[in-house]
């Protein structure tokens, strides 16, 4: 057997590699150099790992062949590359063999893969063929920039033809090719074939890149990351993690249990088996999950060639597609799909937007297609026989919301069943989207309508668009809103004075002794300043504020109390407390309330109080319109001794004669010597300003015309006056 010297490389696509007997290729950093084919080959994954969770695989049903029209173009110059048919016959023999694993190359760990070729009997024209074409040209001897050109030598529709291209040599890359495939995800593409050495044609390199042209990767695709055995490494469940290229019956990694999905078969750690997409020299084969995996590409990717007149369809009659559906009447984009088949159908394969891709392979499904549009369907059978194409072109609705065409539903919300939910003292406003026409169940013809409800009420709407199509939740979405009773409304109220200083306490009562299953909400200038409490300890402070209580249910009703005003205001500021003799004075000019001793003086609310008792005076500072809000003196005290004093020495002072004429004589006691004194007129004019020199003062006063003057001095902060008359 040749020595596998393999690689597979990206060129303009991606590519799959072959290298004899070396760790590594090109093919993870080409393949990753080309955002726009690595996009491709995500899609290609995403298709197939839907395939192996939605269908159950050919290989695991009946067991029907299916055959693959093969072309082989024999790029040439006359040398030993331009092998005769029978090297190319027994090459497809021998893919064949290997992909039945039946003798001589059989392994006892290997499985049969449901899938022949033939060299194609039938060219594209409809002309009888051989499948083998040879072209003379240099490009036999290959280099790598000249893929897509020698390609252009030779090449049948690479979607009903499976294109193998035989080259003398490969060049162009920093080792030894013996071969490179694209992938199912290049379907169609110019690059969509294998490319081969005439040397290694017969060997098992046609048979590994084969798979890669299939979708499989490399068994160390990876490495060993297996928490996902259908996304991740190779994307075969029943291959076992791996990162060695050649090792046989050695085991690399460690992960084989970690897999989440329950679809790897692997119960313990085991040694990586001999697999033709390995680079292992020992017996080779191909997994189940490599044999399923191989068929979904062919069925659910490469469907035309199964489809092809290529190899004459002697699997006998073809399948008939049939599609039918059935329209929901809820506007919801979801269609029934039916399939009329034939029994001789092994698959089904259903392209609801028609990009390609299959997006289901379920008998009769039901799609939701994601907006409002036309589409075409495509209906694909096959079968040992051929592939039967069905298609249909489909107008279908989609409300983009629930309710549609009812888009806004005011006061109407969700409560904590999930139940849409309003409340009788709610008004509840529906909006239709914009239309030519509105038929509300109410009787309604305008966009909105808006009510009380009173109960539990159903709604629906019909409305005609501007592109003419009507649009109803009547069938299926009706407006099902539960309308329940609004919670109790409390009445709030406060035992303390709602006019009070700042810092006061305030006291509000829901008039509940008890929140029950409601929430209760307390608003303190709309703003929530405390839940869940019967009462609200409200602190003054200015300016005045207003208090509100909300009760709400698990409904999502709420009820609204009153609301409560407490006024509150800062104390006023301290003012000034004079003493003259026996004469308290408050600077203060807005209320005033007089203390003895910490008492309240009755009466004595005015700004002048005079003292007739020994004690300490105080007084009290309030707005009149805010009395509880005061402020308190400094004390002024008085004792007996000194009340004595000031009115003895008061009663000493006396003025004589009466009336006088030029002189009047006052005689005091010595304290009151040195005492200042002034004399007036009733106006207030001062006429003499003096000091007391002794007990006898003479006081000249023949200047003064004749009337009443008033002789003042002070004593100890009282007063005396006394009255002069002059003759």
């Amino acid at each position: 057997m040749l020595k596998k010297i393999l690689f597979s490389f990206g060129f303009m696509a991606i590519i799959n590699c072959t290298i004899g007997q070396i760790t590594s290729c090109g093919f993870d950093e080409i393949r990753l150099s080309n955002p726009e084919n690595l996009q491709k080959e995500i899609k290609l994954n995403k298709v197939l790992y839907q395939k192996a969770l939605e269908s159950a695989t050919l290989t695991k049903d009946a067991k029907i062949i299916l055959n693959i029209p093969v072309v082989v173009h024999l790029i040439h110059q006359n040398g030993p590359e331009n092998l005769a048919d029978a090297s190319i016959v027994s090459a497809i023999n021998q893919m064949n063999q290997r992909f039945q694993n039946s003798a001589p190359y059989f392994d006892a760990t290997g499985n049969a893969v449901n899938i022949q070729f033939c060299l194609a009997s039938i060219d594209p024209q409809g002309n009888p063929t051989t499948g083998i074409t040879r072209n003379y040209s240099q490009l036999s001897y290959l280099w790598a920039s000249d893929d897509i050109q020698m390609k252009d030598l030779n090449r049948w529709d690479p979607f009903y033809y499976y294109n193998i291209w035989s080259v003398h040599s490969i060049y162009g890359f920093n080792i030894s090719v013996a071969g490179y495939s694209s992938l199912p995800s290049n379907i169609g593409e110019s690059i969509d074939g294998v490319v081969i050495l005439y040397s290694a044609l017969n060997s098992d390199v046609l048979t590994h890149e084969t798979g890669h042209y299939l979708g499989l990767y490399h068994t160390f695709q990876g490495g060993c990351n297996n928490f996902n055995c259908l996304l991740d490494g190779d994307m075969v469940c029943d291959t076992p993690p791996d990162t060695s290229t050649s090792v046989c019956m050695g085991n690399s990694c460690y992960s084989d249990m970690y897999d989440t999905t329950g679809f790897s078969p692997f119960t313990s750690d085991v040694n990586e088996l001999p697999n033709y997409m390995d680079y292992t020299p020992c017996a080779l084969s191909f997994s189940q999950g490599q044999s399923d995996r191989m068929v979904n590409s062919l069925t659910a990717i490469r469907t035309l060639l199964l489809q092809s007149a290529g190899c004459g369809f002697s699997g006998g009659a073809a399948p008939v597609a049939n599609l039918g559906y059935s329209i929901s009447s809820c506007n919801d984009g979801s269609v029934s799909f039916i399939d009329t088949l034939s029994t001789n159908y092994t698959t089904v394969n259903w392209d609801f937007n028609n990009d390609g891709i299959f997006d289901s392979f379920n008998h009769n499904p039901v799609y939701s297609f994601p907006a409002t549009g036309n589409y075409t369907v495509k209906l694909v059978i096959a079968g040992a026989g051929g592939v039967d194409t069905s298609y249909q072109t489909i107008f279908v609705q989609k409300s983009p919301s629930l309710y549609y065409p009812i888009t806004l539903l005011g006061s109407i919300f969700t409560n904590s069943n999930g139940e849409l939910t309003s409340c009788p003292d709610y008004s509840n406003n529906l909006t239709s989207a914009p239309g030519l026409s509105y038929l509300w169940s109410t009787g309604a013809t305008t966009q909105t309508i808006s009510f009380n409800p009173v109960s539990t009420y159903t709604i629906t709407l019909t409305m005609i668009d501007s592109a003419g199509l009507t649009w109803t939740n009547q069938f299926c979405h009706p407006l099902i809103v539960n309308v329940h009773p609004s919670p109790p409304t409390a009445n709030i109220y406060s035992n303390d004075p709602l006019t009070i200083c700042d810092g006061d306490l305030v006291t509000i009562h829901s008039g509940f002794s008890t929140t029950g299953s409601y929430t209760f909400l307390w608003y303190q200038n709309s703003q929530i300043t405390s839940s869940n409490d019967t009462i609200y300890n409200a602190v003054g402070f200015s300016p005045s504020a207003y208090y509100q209580l909300i009760i709400g249910d698990t409904n999502g009703c709420y009820s609204w109390s009153n609301y409560l005003y407490i006024n509150s205001y800062s104390p006023p500021l301290a003012q000034s407390l004079t003493q003259n003799g026996f004469e308290l004075t408050s600077g203060w000019g807005g209320g005033n309330q007089w203390y003895l001793n910490g008492s309240v003086i009755p009466g004595a609310t005015g700004t002048v109080y005079s003292v007739t008792q020994d004690g300490c005076y105080q007084v009290e500072w309030f707005f009149s319109f805010a009395p509880n809000c005061t402020t308190m003196s400094d004390s002024i005290c008085y004792t007996s001794t000194e009340i004595n004093n000031i009115k003895a020495e008061i009663n000493n002072a006396v003025i004589y004669p009466v009336p006088s004429s030029n002189f009047a004589t006052l005689l005091t006691s010595s304290k009151l010597v040195g005492s200042e004194y002034y004399i007036t007129d009733a106006l207030g004019r001062i006429f003499v300003k003096s000091m007391v020199k002794s007990e006898t003062s003479i006081i000249n006063i023949s200047d003064f015309a004749s009337g009443i003057y008033f002789f003042n001095l002070n004593f100890n902060d009282a007063l005396i006056v006394r009255k002069i008359l002059k003759e």
